[in-house]
């Protein structure tokens, strides 16, 4: 089930290691090698340092965010959810991903809409 999730889900180690990663989470990053490495590695600096905060949260309930993920040289725009939960007594970060590329496209093509609308209303003539 989690395998088939549109959005990306991931383990973490205590210390932000992946643990796993469902197929839509790793499509996110583009990386073959997702696995063992630090989720640090799969973000730009300031979006690192936001998580490290989020996953810090996340030791009294629910942390939530936005954060860039990088694929390639591309900035990939997600809303990250991550909760603290035991694994067999080994403290472990559940993380779900949802991919904004779509949505933020769809804001930015709105908000130029309405802008080239009104632009299009100061220009035209009166009377």
């Amino acid at each position: 089930m989690v395998e088939e999730m549109q959005m990306g889900a991931a383990t973490l180690s205590g210390d932000g290691d992946v643990l796993y990663c469902n197929r839509s989470g790793a499509l996110l990053t583009a990386r073959e090698a997702v696995l063992g490495a630090p989720v640090s590695s799969l973000l730009d600096e300031q979006a690192a340092v936001c998580l490290r905060g989020m996953l810090q949260a996340a030791e009294n309930g629910v942390a939530r965010g936005e954060i860039s993920f990088r694929k390639g040289g591309v900035s990939v725009p997600t809303h990250v959810s991550v909760t603290k939960l035991s694994l067999e007594g080994t403290p472990v970060f559940c993380m779900v991903v949802a991919d904004l590329t779509e949505r933020k496209g769809w804001r930015r093509n709105g908000a130029l809409e309405r802008e080239h609308v009104a632009g299009w209303r100061r220009r035209r003539p009166t009377g």
